[in-house]
């Protein structure tokens, strides 16, 4: 049956479709919303992933370059022992010539235990940031532990010292290059990183200039020179 219309039930009826109109409209708000959030979060999670990778390879260049200093200090602690041993070799010449007196040979003597006292202090305190860098190097590890100079081959024991340091400076110098070109790559994949957040970047500010540019700015004729002045570039 239908419903008369009378004057009591006009308001009603208006009421109703008013009503209907408002919910309407409030769920279109209510999707647009949800929508807009959808794409914010998903806009913060490529903002955050980015951002991250960027941290993770400035961490690993750190390290890298930590890894650097350190051979970079073994280096220099290694040639200081270098310098050290052949100025002990130099003492152990002149003791084999036998044209010393006495007194000349005490004087070698001692100097050639300094010499050897220095060695293994420069072993024991060269560190980077608390870390022993050269413990492999003392008079013990070189075979230097115990020398005479009046017996034996001093001069010998001495020119192997001196060839296991050389290996260790080959060796660092080697490990310095390969961390060079780490530091490098990650340097490379940094930048491309850093492009790629720029370019998501000014793509979000073209995105959100546009959904803030009036009906009239947006049209099939848009130009790149427009969407500069939307971006206010």
């Amino acid at each position: 049956m239908i419903e008369k219309i009378t004057p009591s039930n006009v308001t009603s009826i208006s009421s109703g479709k008013k009503q209907n109109i408002q919910n309407t409209a409030a769920s279109k708000v209510s999707h647009e919303e949800t929508e807009d959030l959808s794409s914010q979060t998903a806009q913060r999670s490529q903002t955050a992933l980015s951002k991250g990778r960027q941290t993770s390879a400035y961490l690993q260049a750190r390290d890298v370059q930590d890894s650097v200093s350190y051979q970079q200090t073994r280096q220099s602690a290694l040639m200081d022992v270098n310098n050290m041993l052949k100025s002990l070799r130099s003492l152990a010449m002149q003791y084999t010539t036998g044209d010393l007196s006495l007194a000349e040979q005490d004087a070698i003597v001692a100097q050639a235990e300094q010499t050897l006292y220095t060695i293994d202090k420069t072993a024991n305190s060269s560190q980077f940031q608390g870390t022993p860098v050269i413990s492999d190097a003392d008079s013990r590890q070189l075979g230097l532990e115990v020398i005479n100079l009046e017996a034996g081959d001093p001069v010998g024991l001495i020119n192997s010292a001196l060839n296991k340091v050389a290996a260790k400076l080959a060796m660092s110098g080697a490990q310095v290059e390969t961390f060079d070109v780490r530091i490098n790559n990650i340097k490379r994949s940094a930048a491309e990183i850093m492009s790629e957040y720029q370019a998501e970047q000014a793509a979000q500010s073209i995105a959100d200039a546009l959904r803030s540019a009036s009906p009239d700015d947006i049209n099939k004729d848009l130009t790149p020179e427009k969407v500069l002045s939307l971006l206010g570039i």
